[in-house]
């Protein structure tokens, strides 16, 4: 006898034991209590192998593999198979044994999926509660908290979503659910209105966990231009910033990060190029141009989510205030060292009269010696060529 076929014999005499041991475990008419215990399902759903050879597939055995420990463990512990699985009291189960939908219980939570890009046949992102929650060791809502918790669960979802995985150097890596920022159930399209990660739901979405950092936002002149409803754009034609206009959303770098001051300044720089190039022209600018990670950037001075114009008396840039601001880098800093112009524009005379005419005569000055040398050059040049022409002429007529 062959090795393979002694297996496939052992194997045959394997399973017709466990389903007599079922069999024998679970009568045609036990108690409630008996009927009810996982015990007698996992003599057979507990083994891969034989449920495998009863399918005819590894994927179809691994659906139907489940052991009382998993359910115990899932949030599902202390329920029995036969609240979810009806009409499956003996072996071979009987052709009116069914499974409950999970919307026979949680009728809230179907509800709202059935109303989210999820549950769309027509699409390609079509899922299942079990594609997110696994199947018998269902996770509870402890559970999901965890680092853990969260990396298993998000995990489910880059399956589908490859390129949505979040690096490392996300703050929100491995520690917040996809579900906290796309919704649990009712999960819409980014580009859908009604999405929580739309622009004008951002803030609702965000302060749930960060509460006291936006608690100043709704009156900054981003967060009150996007929370008013208007679809209004900038003199640039730019919209009103979100969130994750400036923080970014799955390249988030998180603002201890020391590059985190220059993606930021890389992101404003993006509505107000005009400003981002005047900055560029001081020596912040510079300084932060040649890689300094101290020097200070576009936040430093005028707020992240309290941003105010300087004609607001309790903005960070007003003048009644500019010294506090330039002193927390700056501690010796006095009323004549915040004059300091820190956006200077050389070609508005009304900004700064001095750096424009400065600016104005060094340009002229400048025009002026280059155009006088290039002339004296070029006449020089001229008289230069006739000079050998005359030496030539000279010569020949000598030699004739």
């Amino acid at each position: 006898m062959t090795p393979t076929r002694s297996h496939r014999m052992s194997h045959g005499i394997r399973a017709g034991l466990a389903l007599l041991a079922f069999a024998l475990a679970v009568p045609s008419r036990p108690a409630a209590s008996q009927t009810r215990s996982a015990v007698g399902c996992e003599l057979c759903h507990g083994e891969l192998e034989l449920l495998r050879a009863q399918t005819g597939s590894l994927t179809r055995a691994e659906r139907l593999f489940a052991t009382a420990a998993q359910v115990r463990g899932s949030a599902h512990a202390g329920m029995d198979c036969a609240e979810c699985h009806t009409g499956f009291g003996r072996y071979p189960h009987a052709t009116r044994a069914a499974t409950r939908s999970c919307g026979s219980c949680h009728e809230a939570a179907a509800a709202l999926w059935a109303e989210g890009v999820h549950a769309d046949s027509t699409t390609s992102r079509q899922a299942s509660c079990s594609s997110c929650h696994d199947i018998h060791d269902v996770m509870g809502a402890e559970a999901r908290q965890t680092d853990a918790g969260a990396g298993r669960l998000n995990a489910h979802c880059t399956v589908c979503h490859e390129s949505s995985h979040l690096p490392t150097t996300n703050p929100h890596y491995q520690k917040v659910l996809c579900t906290a920022c796309h919704a649990q159930h009712d999960t819409k399209r980014v580009d859908d209105l009604a999405a929580r990660v739309a622009p004008a739901n951002q803030f609702g979405t965000c302060r749930a966990c960060h509460e006291e950092d936006v608690a100043g936002w709704p009156s900054d002149v981003h967060g009150s231009a996007l929370l008013s409803g208007r679809s209004v754009t900038t003199a640039d034609g730019h919209a009103p910033p979100a969130c994750t206009s400036c923080h970014g959303s799955h390249d988030m770098v998180a603002r201890t990060d020391p590059d985190f001051k220059h993606a930021v300044l890389e992101r404003c720089s993006t509505c107000h190029e005009h400003e981002a190039e005047s900055y560029l022209e001081t020596y912040h600018g510079q300084a932060s141009a040649l890689g300094s990670k101290i020097v200070a950037t576009c936040s430093a001075c005028h707020g992240s989510h309290d941003i105010l114009p300087a004609s607001n008396e309790v903005s960070s840039i007003a003048p009644r205030n500019r010294i506090d601001t330039c002193g927390n880098c700056h501690p010796q800093a006095r009323a004549s060292f915040v004059e300091y112009d820190s956006h200077p524009d050389p070609g508005n005379r009304d900004r700064s009269a001095i750096l424009y005419w400065v600016f104005l005569f060094m340009n002229i000055l400048l025009i002026g010696v280059f155009g006088v040398f290039g002339v004296h050059t070029m006449l020089w040049w001229v008289r230069l060529v006739g000079g050998h022409k005359e030496s030539a002429a000279e010569n020949g007529g000598h030699h004739g």
